[in-house]
Formats: C-alpha cells, sequence, structure tokens
C-alpha cells in the first residue's frame, strides 16, 4: 500500500473572522425581547457588536453610545440593527471604517457628525430616515443604494429622493467650485459647513433662500452671487466664511442674526434694491468691510455693525430705520467705535428726530411723553451725520412722504438723475427743481413721474 502525502497551505491572512466584542464591554437594556446598545465602555481600536446578547438581537444603538470615542478606528454593526441614535458616533475623531447593516431604517441626528476621518459611508436601501446634520463636519462620501426610496446620492452629495433638496456635501471634498443642480430648491442647514477648498457655489434659479448655518464655515469660499429669486438669508448662513470677499444679492428681503458674522475678508457686499431687515450681528467682526448702501425699501436693524473698525460710510437710500429697544433710555448698539459716518438723502423723514417710535417702528408724534417711545434717530448717538444726494448718472424716485390733506395728494420726491412728469405716460415734460421735490395732485386726480440720467437728458 502506498501513502501520498500532499502540502496543506492555509493562506491565514486572507481569512478573516470578527469575534465579537465582549459583552461586559457595553452597557445595555432589553425590552420586549430587543437588545439597545445604551453605551460602549471599552478601549478598542476595533469594535464588533455583538448580533445578539442574551440571546435577544441587538437592534438599536442609543443617542451618544460611542460619542467622542478618540481611540476608535473600526466598527462592525450587528444584522439585525434598525436604529443609530443622536450622535452616536458624534466626534469619534478616528473612526475610519463602519458599515450600515442592511436592516437599518433610522440614522439620528448628528450620528457622525465631527468625524474627521471616516470614509465613504454607503446608505442601505432600506433607511427611511437621515436626522439634521447626520454627517455635518465628517470627511465621508456618501453612497446611497439606488433602490432607497427616500434619498440618492451624486458625487458622494447626499440628496433627498428627488433632488429637491441638497443634505450633505463633503467638506473634504477636493473640489473647488461646485454647481447645484438645478432642481434643487432648499439646502439643509450645515449643508456646505466647514467647506474648506470650495470657493465658489452656483445656486439654482429655483432657491428662495438659504438656510440658517447653510455655509458655516466655509472657510475656503471667496464669492457668492445671491440671484434675484433669493429673499431670505438665515441666521448664521454665512458665518466664519473668512476669505468671502464679495457677496451680490438683489432681491435678498430679511437677512438673520450673525449671517456674515465674522467674514474678516468681506470688503464689498451688494445689498441689492429690496432688503427690509437685518437682524442683530449680520455684519459683526467684519474687520474688512468699507462701505455699505441700503435701498429705499430698508425698514429695521438690530446691533449689526460691531467690531468692523475699517467700515467707513454708511450710506441710506430711505427714511431712518429702526431698531429695537428694551427702554427709554437703551443706550445704542447698532455700532461701536470707531463709528462710520452716515449719509442720508434731503427729503428723507426720521433723520432729525421729525417723530417718535416704540420698539415696533411704529410712528408717533414727537410730543408724546411716554418713556416706551424714543425719538426716530436715537440710534445715532456719537455718530456723524451727512446728507447725499443720489448721483446724476443713477437716476431713481421714490415716495418718501404721502399726505392726503384739503381734498389733495401731497408727496415728497427724492430722485436722482433729472425729473419729468406725465399725465399720459407718454408724453413726458422735464421739472426744473431738485430733490427733494414736494408734489401736490387733486384726490383721483393721475400725474407720472419719472427720472432719466441727466446725461440722456443733455
Amino acid at each position: 500500500m502506498k501513502y501520498f502525502s500532499f502540502p496543506i497551505i492555509l493562506a491565514l491572512s486572507t481569512v478573516c473572522f470578527a469575534t465579537a466584542t465582549s459583552v461586559s464591554d457595553f452597557e445595555y437594556e432589553i425590552v420586549d425581547n430587543e437588545v439597545t446598545i445604551i453605551t460602549y465602555l471599552g478601549t478598542d481600536e476595533e469594535v464588533v457588536v455583538p448580533n445578539k446578547i442574551e440571546e435577544c438581537p441587538v437592534t438599536a444603538l442609543e443617542g451618544h453610545s460611542f460619542s467622542t470615542n478618540g481611540v476608535l478606528k473600526s466598527v462592525v454593526l450587528p444584522s439585525d440593527l434598525l436604529t443609530i441614535g443622536t450622535r452616536c458616533f458624534y466626534q469619534c475623531t478616528n473612526l475610519v471604517n463602519i458599515e450600515i447593516p442592511d436592516k437599518v431604517t433610522t440614522i439620528g441626528r448628528y450620528a457622525f457628525g465631527g468625524c474627521i476621518r471616516l470614509q465613504t459611508i454607503n446608505i442601505p436601501a432600506g433607511v427611511e430616515e437621515i436626522g439634521e446634520r447626520a454627517f455635518v463636519n465628517s470627511s465621508a462620501t456618501i453612497q446611497v443604494d439606488e433602490s432607497n426610496a427616500s434619498y440618492c446620492s451624486e458625487g458622494g452629495v447626499l440628496f433627498n429622493k428627488d433632488k429637491s433638496t441638497l443634505i450633505f456635501y463633503p467638506p473634504f471634498s477636493s473640489a473647488t467650485q461646485y454647481v447645484i443642480p438645478e432642481g434643487v430648491s432648499r439646502i439643509e442647514a450645515f449643508a456646505f459647513s466647514f467647506c474648506s477648498n470650495l470657493k465658489t457655489v452656483v445656486l439654482p434659479k429655483n432657491m428662495s433662500g438659504i438656510q440658517n448655518s447653510a455655509f458655516y464655515l466655509c472657510s475656503g469660499l471667496e464669492y457668492i452671487n445671491l440671484h434675484e429669486n433669493i429673499e431670505t438669508i438665515g441666521a448664521f448662513a454665512f458665518s466664519d466664511c473668512t476669505r468671502l470677499t464679495n457677496v451680490v444679492m438683489s432681491s435678498v428681503i430679511k437677512i438673520e442674526d450673525l449671517a456674515f458674522n465674522k467674514c474678516t475678508a468681506l470688503e464689498q457686499i451688494d445689498l441689492g434694491d429690496k432688503l427690509r431687515e437685518i437682524g442683530g450681528g449680520s455684519f459683526s467682526e467684519c474687520s474688512s468691510l468699507k462701505e455699505l448702501s441700503f435701498p429705499v425699501t430698508f425698514r429695521c436693524f438690530g446691533p449689526t455693525f460691531i467690531d468692523c473698525p475699517s467700515l467707513q460710510h454708511i450710506y441710506f437710500k430711505g427714511n431712518t430705520p429702526t431698531t429695537p429697544f428694551i427702554n427709554s433710555t437703551q443706550v445704542s448698539d447698532v455700532f461701536a467705535a470707531p463709528y462710520p459716518a452716515i449719509h442720508y438723502l434731503e427729503g428723507t423723514r426720521g433723520w432729525k428726530g421729525e417723530y417718535k417710535v416704540n420698539k415696533e417702528g411704529d410712528q408717533f408724534d414727537p410730543q408724546e411723553t411716554s418713556n416706551l417711545l424714543r425719538f426716530s434717530n436715537w440710534w445715532l448717538e456719537g455718530v456723524n451725520v451727512h446728507p447725499w444726494t443720489l448721483p446724476a448718472n443713477e437716476p431713481e424716485v421714490f415716495v418718501s412722504q404721502r399726505t392726503v390733506k384739503d381734498g389733495k395728494v401731497e408727496m415728497t420726491l427724492v430722485f436722482g438723475g433729472a425729473l419729468q412728469s406725465s399725465t399720459n405716460l407718454e408724453d413726458w415734460d422735464p421739472v426744473e427743481t431738485a430733490s427733494p421735490y414736494l408734489v401736490s395732485v387733486p384726490t383721483g386726480g393721475e400725474k407720472f413721474y419719472r427720472a432719466v440720467s441727466s446725461e440722456v437728458v443733455e
């Protein structure tokens, strides 16, 4: 009988068996025969969460269960997992690898926030809910299973299924420009925050507003054009964009609190011709800002220009705006020294304290003595105020005051360029006058005015 021997070689390096981390490293609870991990207590770099504990499947990771673990590098999650809780892996700054099991349906708020070494995250088909800022300031690029009914991805960017909402842009992307797809109508809060390489973003035309903190700490951003459909800018929207030098807006109506706070390189901002309100601190600590011009529509602002040492001139086209106050002795906090020079148009009202206002901005007779009222120009204390005129080559006309008295409509017209009048909108006659111009028209009568460039007239 002959015996043959064959060498058997087992390449151990290519065979991996994941051994579950000891149950003693977890604090957990069992409810209705399902296990929820409350806290990971261990110190391992690689953790394998057991599929079962006490013969019951692990179906949930409680909020904060692994948060701020600076040692953790890799996690294997249980196959029956359904829920990843709020801030579950928040600030796990060394976490590199994690696979989300197919049965997961919910990823909580800030679940992977601050995971600055995390690689690609694959979102399975069954995920139905991703909480706010789930990936904020993480290095992950997102890949969503094509059969997922709630979300999709493109180039590592996370959207809702129909791509109407951009949820997350990977902040560590090397791209310097991003064109948001035209179908997007909303950018979620913090969607572009912490982007260090992105210099310009092109906004889609059907977007009407910028959400709170959408570009917060987007330190590479240099320029943004807020097109004619953008009407609101949320709180902290561009705060701490330290390389942002130029902003153009045409139809923005409201800028909320601290929207451009600490934009230290911001030198120019075109506020457009529709702005009505600016929240507190909107331009605070904008140390390079030199000049601003507010449109005639502007009505209200808070303590907006604190720590703006380079701001020298602010021009107002309309009547004096209001700023909220608590009582009649409150000191103005709109500006801080060194104060800029304020320029107002002759013919506009409120700059000389012609009336009083309450904290909501309603106007009252200047003789009123209530301690709930302040003179309209109270916030200008300590500031140099100067009249100015609109440029002759930039025609513009508006009504600064309108009253009905003795069967007549009296209006004060403030204008730049050359004034013309008409009764039929076809034949126009020059009005030889300077701004401001008092107009008196019988009630029910019609007369039209326009301003044209003085260069055209000549």
